[in-house]
């Protein structure tokens, strides 16, 4: 038994009976299908992960215009039976919003990870909605 085992399970508790459920999203580009031609890349992948996330607005005092956006949203996500780490560029999709993860710092004390509170910029240049729920589809199938 941890030291942080009561804030792991009061922050997942927390977070799930305030939080919306979304989806964690990780697309990645397979290998190049013409080894002479690098830049284009392979058929993408993705995974997705039914999570909960918090959506709140940054203080003012945070916002400095260029590290944080008066546009980005906090998202705090638990860590308890997450399987995987949030890293930049991840996506957390909420509907027909998108939200790119900018930064995911993790709240860690004693190495037990507690929640991560995400950085999140709404993405409005995604290749395109039908090509990622695409790719979500044509994930699941395989």
């Amino acid at each position: 038994m941890g030291r942080f085992d009561s804030a792991i399970a009061l922050a997942a508790r927390l977070i799930q009976k305030n939080g919306r459920l979304v989806q964690l999203v990780r697309v990645e580009n397979g290998p190049p299908p013409d080894p002479d031609m690098p830049w284009r890349p392979g058929d993408a992948t993705a995974q997705a992960w039914p999570v909960y996330v918090v959506f709140l607005s940054f203080p003012a005092t945070r916002i400095d215009g260029t590290q944080i956006l008066r546009t980005d949203l906090q998202g705090y996500l638990a860590a308890d039976g997450l399987p995987i780490e949030p890293q930049v560029d991840d996506i957390i999709m909420d509907g027909d919003h998108f939200w790119a993860i900018q930064n995911a710092p993790v709240l860690m004390p004693n190495e037990q990870r507690i929640m991560y509170e995400l950085q999140l910029r709404e993405k409005t240049q995604l290749p395109n909605t039908v090509i990622l729920r695409d790719i979500l589809r044509r994930t699941a199938q395989r």
